[in-house]
Protein backbone atom coordinates (compact mmCIF):
# COMPACT_ATOMS: atom_id res chain seq x y z
CA UNK A 1 0.00 0.00 0.00
CA UNK A 2 1.80 3.08 -1.23
CA UNK A 3 0.91 6.71 -0.84
CA UNK A 4 -0.10 8.75 -3.88
CA UNK A 5 2.13 11.75 -3.20
CA UNK A 6 0.78 13.65 -6.22
CA UNK A 7 -2.53 14.19 -4.43
CA UNK A 8 -1.03 15.03 -1.04
CA UNK A 9 -1.00 18.84 -0.80
CA UNK A 10 1.29 18.85 2.22
CA UNK A 11 4.08 17.11 0.29
CA UNK A 12 3.97 19.76 -2.45
CA UNK A 13 5.49 22.24 -0.01
CA UNK A 14 9.27 22.58 -0.43
CA UNK A 15 11.09 20.74 2.33
CA UNK A 16 14.03 21.97 4.36
CA UNK A 17 17.17 19.92 4.85
CA UNK A 18 15.73 18.88 8.24
CA UNK A 19 13.00 17.07 6.32
CA UNK A 20 15.40 15.35 3.94
CA UNK A 21 15.82 11.59 3.60
CA UNK A 22 18.12 11.27 6.61
CA UNK A 23 15.53 12.90 8.88
CA UNK A 24 12.80 10.44 7.84
CA UNK A 25 15.15 7.47 8.08
CA UNK A 26 15.99 8.45 11.66
CA UNK A 27 12.29 8.67 12.45
CA UNK A 28 11.78 5.19 10.92
CA UNK A 29 14.55 3.79 13.11
CA UNK A 30 13.00 5.40 16.21
CA UNK A 31 9.65 3.82 15.37
CA UNK A 32 11.32 0.41 14.89
CA UNK A 33 13.09 0.71 18.26
CA UNK A 34 9.80 1.58 19.93
CA UNK A 35 8.12 -1.38 18.21
CA UNK A 36 10.80 -3.68 19.61
CA UNK A 37 9.80 -2.61 23.12
CA UNK A 38 6.07 -3.26 22.60
CA UNK A 39 4.41 -6.32 24.06
CA UNK A 40 1.02 -5.63 22.50
CA UNK A 41 1.01 -7.00 18.96
CA UNK A 42 -1.35 -4.33 17.60
CA UNK A 43 0.89 -1.57 18.92
CA UNK A 44 3.98 -3.31 17.55
CA UNK A 45 2.39 -3.71 14.09
CA UNK A 46 1.23 -0.08 14.11
CA UNK A 47 4.72 1.20 14.89
CA UNK A 48 6.23 -1.00 12.18
CA UNK A 49 3.68 0.39 9.72
CA UNK A 50 4.67 3.91 10.78
CA UNK A 51 8.33 3.03 10.22
CA UNK A 52 7.49 1.84 6.70
CA UNK A 53 5.63 5.10 6.02
CA UNK A 54 8.67 7.08 7.21
CA UNK A 55 10.84 5.06 4.80
CA UNK A 56 8.44 6.00 1.99
CA UNK A 57 8.75 9.64 3.03
CA UNK A 58 12.55 9.29 2.93
CA UNK A 59 12.32 7.91 -0.58
CA UNK A 60 9.98 10.72 -1.61
CA UNK A 61 12.25 13.34 -0.01
CA UNK A 62 15.24 11.88 -1.86
CA UNK A 63 13.45 12.18 -5.17
CA UNK A 64 12.27 15.73 -4.40
CA UNK A 65 15.78 16.81 -3.39
CA UNK A 66 17.16 15.48 -6.64
CA UNK A 67 19.20 12.94 -4.76
CA UNK A 68 20.47 10.13 -6.94
CA UNK A 69 21.53 8.17 -3.88
CA UNK A 70 18.18 7.01 -2.52
CA UNK A 71 17.12 6.81 1.10
CA UNK A 72 19.48 4.01 2.13
CA UNK A 73 22.45 6.38 1.86
CA UNK A 74 21.94 8.19 5.16
CA UNK A 75 25.05 10.06 6.28
CA UNK A 76 26.79 8.49 9.24
CA UNK A 77 26.45 10.18 12.62
CA UNK A 78 29.74 11.30 14.23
Amino acid sequence: MGVDWDVCPVMKVPTSTADGPAYWLRRAEEARRSADEMVDLVSKRTLLDIAKAYEELASFAASKCGSDKGPAQEPEQP
